[in-house]
Parts: C-alpha cells; sequence; structure tokens
C-alpha cells in the first residue's frame, strides 16, 4: 500500500465543503461525496479508537479501497469517516464491503 498522490488528498477547505455534501451511510462508515474533482478525506476520530496504531491501520485500509475505486473510474470526493468501534476481524469483514455498497450505488462497480 502506497500513499495517495498530493493531487487525491484534501486541504482544509474540501473538509468544509463536503460537509454540505450527499451522505450514504454503511454498517461502519459514512460518506459524504461531491462528483468533480478526485480527491478523499478519511476521519478517524480518537473518542472511537483511542490507539493511533488502530486509527492509522483504519486509514491505511480505506486509503486501499479508495485506490481500487480509482483503477475501476471512480471520480468525485469522498470524505469517508468511521461511525462506530469494531473489532479488527468486523473491520475485515465490512469495511470493504461498505465502499463497495457504495460503489455500486454510484455504478462503478
Amino acid at each position: 500500500m502506497s500513499a495517495l498522490a498530493k493531487q487525491h488528498r484534501f486541504c482544509s477547505s474540501d473538509f468544509i465543503r463536503l460537509h454540505r455534501a450527499k451522505k450514504y451511510s454503511g454498517k461502519i462508515i459514512n460518506i459524504r461525496f461531491l462528483e468533480g474533482t478526485t480527491k478523499a478525506g478519511f476521519q478517524v476520530k480518537k473518542k472511537i479508537f483511542k490507539l493511533a496504531v488502530d486509527r492509522n491501520y483504519i486509514k491505511r485500509i480505506l486509503k486501499e479501497c479508495f485506490r481500487v475505486g480509482l483503477l475501476k473510474g471512480f471520480q468525485g470526493s469522498v470524505l469517508i469517516s468511521i461511525k462506530r468501534h469494531v473489532t479488527r476481524q468486523e473491520l475485515a469483514e465490512t469495511l470493504c464491503g461498505d465502499w463497495n455498497d457504495f460503489m455500486r450505488k454510484l455504478k462503478y462497480v
């Protein structure tokens, strides 16, 4: 897994703009979506995951899901946030499933 290219990362104004965007809710993630430039932002709150190791692990998985979406032709800005605490086992089972449901809803899969 590699870092997202600079062109695909958010700046602070992108976060503000996306809080007024369309919202999709999965089992464990919320996704806010705007069509246009392809960028991604990830929010994993310290209140939900106390350890930085866990927060960074989740962000790496989310970045990989987003990168795979780019390969499928995804275009648009997304802000992905975690709704609730999950174990690593639940994370493996549902996180990419929620992302794939979102992609199906937008007809990219």
